[in-house]
């Protein structure tokens, strides 16, 4: 897989999401479009693309208060709140990283639901109801037979899957974090599925373990915003 291969599937994930096509997405500046949901608004930027989706209801509002503005502008725009960065891996620095050798990995592929864990790293993996682990893949490291960390993957499509990790607080200074998403992303780019990472803009953390893990961001998007009764603008709206 390179770099290309990566950008489409990305785009296919995106026009999904989006409900628009792969090409609106080629476009450069702002392209407002119209989605099947009921007050719903959410901001894209991929590349020198602003794609708004903005529920039928709310077009007309969005496009007068929109055009013209600038890419800075429309994502602080009010009615909008907080912004989610995507990273994919970087090819071109990614490598297999060695494990430690005061630590023990095993690596769950298909066979989660093996975990012996009910709950705990949620931030990595997806329990069900009965506290199984339903996630799609994950690599585990172990101190004294005990799991001290997971990065684990849940499928969004049959060609991406988001990226999660979480390790004990007390665990945090040996590097586990950056081995653990390294090598696990390897693993989901072997089966010819795309990675990809998701961080908040206000979550450096989560940013800094992204870029030693060797992804770079692609994409920004605002939080999906439901324009209900309980919506804080609501009367701004009207």
């Amino acid at each position: 897989m390179n770099k290309e291969n990566i950008i489409e599937k990305v785009k296919q994930y995106i026009s999904q999401n989006y409900n628009c096509s792969v090409e609106e997405l080629d476009k450069t500046g702002l392209n407002i479009i119209k989605n099947n949901e009921e007050n719903k608004l959410k901001i894209l930027l991929f590349y020198d693309l602003v794609l708004v989706s903005s529920s039928e209801n709310l077009y007309k509002m969005v496009k007068e208060k929109l055009t013209g503005k600038n890419v800075y502008e429309i994502f602080e725009f009010p009615y909008v709140y907080g912004q989610s960065i995507y990273f994919i891996p970087d090819l071109t620095r990614l490598e297999k990283q060695e494990e430690l050798p005061n630590y023990e990995f095993k690596l769950f592929d298909g066979n989660t639901e093996q975990i012996e864990l009910s709950s705990g790293f949620e931030n990595a993996i997806t329990f069900d109801e009965k506290g199984k682990c339903i996630s799609n893949i994950a690599y585990c490291a172990y101190c004294n037979e005990k799991i001290i960390g997971v990065a684990g993957a849940d499928k969004r499509t049959d060609d991406i899957w988001e990226v999660g990790i979480e390790v004990l607080p007390e665990y945090r200074k040996d590097g586990l974090a950056t081995i653990l998403t390294k090598n696990l992303t390897m693993k989901i780019l072997e089966k010819g599925i795309v990675p990809i990472w998701c961080a908040s803009s206000t979550n450096i953390g989560s940013q800094a373990v992204a870029n030693r893990s060797c992804y770079i961001p692609l994409w920004v998007e605002s939080f999906g915003d439901i324009f209900d009764d309980n919506y804080v603008y609501k009367d701004l709206i009207k």
